[in-house]
């Protein structure tokens, strides 16, 4: 292991050290705008996809700030693999006929963005205003009993990560109350 590094401030002592190279990667994003807007089970079922390849997908939010890091710890999530093709966190109206492409992409749309007539068939979608995850047809029948079960895989752990936050957003909420009150 590298150096630890044991700091204190305040009345806390605060321990760092980087991983080793063969452990989890450090990831400096913002897990809460995925983990909280998605099901476990849906976000098991995307990382199932990703692994899989050939899959386009689209990730839509009502707000802008939430795409760039619900993308990026989704990418996280696929460690120790790395998402070899297009990644387009926030993709302009301008640019909306790339959707129809059909090499693998993941792009991030804003909701007012989206083409007229909606995303195109063959796209995965995942609105994380609206909590859902539409897969079309074609990519539901690859999610074979093997795929299920490795999304059954990740489900459990999502689920400790999603009440995690959910518990530490209930602190935040009640420290705001106390300290409004004084």
């Amino acid at each position: 292991p590298t150096m630890p590094l044991y700091l204190q401030i305040g009345g806390s002592a605060v321990h760092c050290q980087c991983p080793d190279p063969g452990e989890l990667p450090l990831a400096d994003t913002d897990f809460a705008p995925l983990l909280l807007s998605l099901s476990p089970g849906d976000i098991a079922r995307l990382i199932s996809l990703l692994l899989g390849g050939n899959v386009q997908l689209v990730v839509v939010s009502d707000h802008l700030d939430a795409l760039f890091p619900a993308i990026t710890s989704l990418l996280s999530l696929l460690f120790p693999f790395k998402w070899p093709y297009p990644v387009v966190p926030i993709v302009p109206k301008l640019f909306t006929t790339s959707l129809q492409s059909t090499m693998p992409y993941i792009f991030g749309m804003h909701r007012q963005s989206l083409p007229e007539n909606g995303i195109p068939p063959h796209v995965v979608s995942a609105d994380l205003s609206r909590g859902t995850l539409n897969i079309p047809p074609q990519h539901a029948r690859h999610l074979t009993p093997e795929q299920g079960g490795l999304a059954s895989c990740f489900t459990p752990c999502i689920q400790i990560c999603r009440t995690g936050l959910e518990s530490v957003a209930d602190q935040a909420s009640d420290r705001r109350g106390v300290g409004g009150a004084a």
